[in-house]
């Protein structure tokens, strides 16, 4: 459901994307056409052109499913492919000729002529001339953007908002600015995404082959230590290392630190919580440190582990 429009304006012409042929709307769409039609356009299957749209084209050609939204203006010798759109309060003039899937941006002036500026006249009375705008298929032309007669815009190619395209674009590319330079290619961006996965899972292979000797490293005088003291210096016993180790290891070997199992782990961890807070206080987890409450048997004892650990 959508709020009620003001008198006049219609959502589908400033949304045509949501054209429906079988509509309603079909049966306005039909009048447009034969009016269009009678004055020489071409047009495709499933096209909307908007009423509001000014279109005065001395030869206009839509292909199938292309669309022109309200206050549009179009002049001049129009050629666009199927899926092509040209939104709202867009200035399509001149010799210009799209291929498929082409979207024309918001306020855009696609302007495929020039005016002469010989000194012995007033620019008023000025010829024009014309060598003609192509925009290839799978064009995005952004919102605000003014492309000058003689330029070709590759295919796949992207105009950033507001740009100004006074040369041509190569296929690919993405250009911005005024006046409008390549700033980066399509392909390089996925290439990129491609090698960016590629270099994560390499690094994630080379940490889970390292991991076992760095908490090998990290284990010294029975216990998980941040740093060895060789480039620390001693430090007092902490729970933190203990943590970081489990960790480490359950994320990168998918288990507890070699030469320990989950439940000697877990049992140093609930000798020393907090009863009512659940909290585990700073200190020793070793088997110096360790107040143990009676194991269950079969379990390995931290002994074992530790020098396992350590082999």
């Amino acid at each position: 459901m959508h709020p009620t429009p003001a008198d006049g304006v219609r959502r589908i012409d400033y949304l045509p994307w949501e054209y429906d042929p079988g509509s309603a709307e079909g049966a306005v769409q039909e009048a447009r056409r034969s009016e269009l039609e009678a004055a020489g356009a071409e047009l495709g299957e499933g096209v909307f052109v908007a009423p509001g749209a000014a279109v005065f084209c001395d030869r206009l050609a839509l292909g199938d499913r292309t669309y022109v939204a309200a206050h549009a203006y179009l002049t001049g010798e129009v050629t666009l492919g199927a899926d092509c759109s040209v939104n709202p309060y867009a200035v399509v003039r001149g010799d210009v000729r799209a291929g498929d899937g082409v979207r024309i941006g918001a306020h855009t002036s696609i302007l495929g002529f020039n005016h002469a500026m010989e000194p012995h006249l007033p620019v008023h009375r000025q010829d024009t001339w014309s060598k003609g705008i192509v925009l290839g298929d799978d064009v995005w032309v952004g919102s605000n953007v003014t492309v000058l007669d003689g330029v070709t815009v590759g295919d796949h190619a992207v105009v950033g908002a507001g740009a100004v395209v006074t040369k041509d674009v190569p296929a690919w590319a993405v250009v911005a600015g005024n006046p409008a330079r390549v700033v980066r290619d399509r392909r390089a961006d996925r290439a990129g995404s491609a090698g960016l996965a590629a270099d994560l899972r390499a690094f994630g292979d080379r940490a889970r082959a390292q991991a076992s000797a760095v908490l090998a490293r990290c284990f010294e005088d029975g216990r998980f230590v941040d740093r060895p003291a060789a480039a620390a210096g001693p430090r007092p016993p902490a729970v933190r290392p203990w943590a970081d180790a489990v960790e480490i290891a359950d994320l990168l070997l998918g288990g507890p630190p070699p030469g320990f199992d989950a439940a000697d782990l877990v049992h140093r961890l609930t000798a020393r919580q907090d009863p009512a807070t659940g909290l585990v206080p700073e200190g020793d987890l070793s088997d110096a440190g360790l107040a143990s409450p009676s194991r269950p048997p079969g379990r390995r004892t931290p002994s074992t582990a530790r020098r396992a650990t350590t082999c």
